[in-house]
Formats: structure tokens, sequence, C-alpha cells
């Protein structure tokens, strides 16, 4: 399949399980884009105590994966058509 693919996650803890759905990921499309939530976003979601890695943390994490090749700082909760529009990436295909 051809095109862009976004996925996104608080991504704590970066582990082999993050990588295993982040190479499935990649091999759907062309180019993967990483939402990540911000702090605010996961202690809101999960509890006071998380995340245990800070953003800046979680997002050289994501960024040293071999498979992927950009990330969006600070992605919502929610994906939304309008969220998708401003990222302005013709053929993306959500996940």
């Amino acid at each position: 399949m051809q095109g862009w693919l976004y996925i996104d996650g608080a991504f704590d803890l970066f582990h082999a399980g993050h990588v295993e759905i982040l190479k499935i990921a990649q091999q759907l499309g062309d180019f993967l884009l990483v939402g990540i939530y911000t702090d605010q976003t996961v202690s809101e979601i999960r509890g006071a105590q998380y995340p245990l890695m800070n953003l800046h943390e979680r997002t050289l994490s994501v960024l040293a994966c071999r498979y992927v090749d950009e990330v969006n700082i600070g992605a919502p909760w929610e994906v939304t058509k309008d969220m998708v529009c401003s990222l302005l990436l013709p053929g993306l295909l959500l996940a």
C-alpha cells in the first residue's frame, strides 16, 4: 500500500512492543508519522503518576526507532478530520 501512515500513542518506557507496532505500521505505507501525546494528556488518561518519561524523552525514543520518519509532538487524543487536514500530508493513511 502506498501513502503516508499516522499512528499515535504515549510511548512511555519505549519497549520492544512499541518497536514491533511501529515496524508493522511502517510496512503499510511509504512514510510513518507518529503522534506523541503530551504529558498532560497521558496523565489525564492514565493517572497522575504517568507518564514516567517526559515528552522530550519519549519523543527522542520514538525518533530513534528506525521505522519512524517523523513525529507529531503533542498529538491530540482524538484524531479528527481537521487534525488530519492540518498535517497537509496527501495520501495519509490512518491506522
